[in-house]
């Protein structure tokens, strides 16, 4: 079964082919999941974020875990361990009805794909399908979707990445340095990057605060 958002636009005509065959070769995969790739004009900030999320490379392969394993990695490391992106995705329909999508707010591919794994499941990144698609926006956009998604991280993986104000303050003049050696490496000319440097705090700012938030309600769901 195939998944693609509504504004996500496959690239090429064998994208599709390109996800169905590794599960064609290895019935122990459940899933796979495609690069994702800004499209044209988009904010060279978001860019150099969406290229770490789904970087170019070699195919990447999740292998199954059990409860032990996954509960013996940090936080980070266990969302680490469980991504999967049906931006643009496909799963096998044996698994998905062995394991449905569990009625979450947000980030129901995440959960799933915890689920697969421990049930002895695979899932491939396969950077070789690759699609158009980017979170634009501002604040509040940013916060919107960040505090939902760091609501389903804490409540079920257990990660806070912003746990108190302090945190959110550090990471938000942190951030600075970091936009502006992502802008350095994105080509921006030097006389763009203080707009884009200010765009990129208040659209951190508005993240910040919903992971902030996002992270709490999640604790208390636990």
């Amino acid at each position: 079964v195939a998944l693609l958002t509504q504004d996500a636009v496959p690239r090429g005509a064998d994208f599709l082919e390109t996800l169905v065959a590794p599960l064609e070769a290895n019935p122990n995969l459940a899933g796979t999941y495609a690069r994702q790739v800004a499209p044209p004009g988009t904010d060279p900030l978001i860019v150099a974020a969406l290229e770490r999320w789904t970087p170019a490379g070699a195919a990447r392969r999740q292998y199954a875990l059990s409860t032990a394993e996954l509960h013996a990695l940090p936080p980070a490391k266990r969302v680490q361990r469980c991504r999967f992106d049906h931006v643009a995705a496909c799963v096998r329909r044996s698994a998905w009805e062995e394991h449905p999508y569990e009625d979450v707010p947000f980030g129901e591919d995440a959960v799933w794909a915890q689920a697969v794994l421990l049930a002895g499941y695979d899932l491939e990144y396969v950077p070789s399908a690759v699609v158009e698609h980017a979170h634009a926006g501002g604040a509040r956009q940013a916060y919107r979707r960040d505090r939902a998604a760091h609501e389903m991280l804490s409540r079920h993986f257990d990660l806070r990445t912003v746990p108190h104000a302090a945190a959110a303050a550090a990471a938000w003049i942190a951030g600075w340095g970091s936009d502006w050696r992502d802008l350095e490496g994105q080509g921006v000319p030097a006389s763009r990057r203080p707009a884009e440097l200010v765009r990129g705090a208040r659209r951190r700012a508005g993240a910040l605060v919903g992971q902030y938030l996002g992270g709490r309600a999640g604790a208390r769901l636990r």
